[in-house]
């Protein structure tokens, strides 16, 4: 499985919102009750800056999209969104290894938010992120390197 990532544009616009969409509905059902399209819309909108994202290709099909901001003090990991169709094949992981990768190389926490009800929580744990504070919404997670600690 070839893993491939490039830099999103605005032509990536439908892509990116048809996959949010399918990634999130389950999730947003399970925490919020009800699926509404126009609001998601329009939370995709105030999120979906291109410059911000990276597309994601798995054997040069597009499967997600990344975001990844570098800080002074962490690295923030915004959103891993893979289509339901592809995941379960390991994308995620071998994205999140690439980070975890760059924070050990740094010396750099890293951070990010899930809403409560995402699955996703369990594959951060899995990878040793902490939970560190919540949101109404959200938890807070956080992964430090232990070699970084230690002495």
């Amino acid at each position: 499985m070839i893993i491939e990532r490039r830099p999103a544009t605005s032509r990536d616009t439908e892509f990116v919102r048809i996959s949010h969409h399918e990634a999130y509905r389950d999730v947003v059902l399970r925490q919020f009750g009800a699926w509404d399209e126009a609001l998601q819309d329009r939370l995709f909108e105030e999120k979906w800056i291109p410059d911000q994202f990276e597309i994601v290709f798995c054997d040069g099909s597009p499967c997600g999209f990344f975001s990844v901001e570098d800080h002074p003090d962490h690295i923030y990991v915004g959103e891993i969104v893979i289509a339901p169709q592809f995941q379960g094949r390991g994308i995620g992981s071998r994205l999140l290894n690439e980070q975890l990768q760059r924070g050990r190389e740094t010396k750099s926490p890293l951070r990010l938010q899930v809403l409560r009800e995402n699955r996703a929580i369990e594959l951060y744990r899995r990878f040793g992120f902490k939970e560190c504070g919540t949101t109404e919404t959200h938890i807070c997670m956080i992964w430090e390197d232990c070699e970084q600690h230690a002495g």
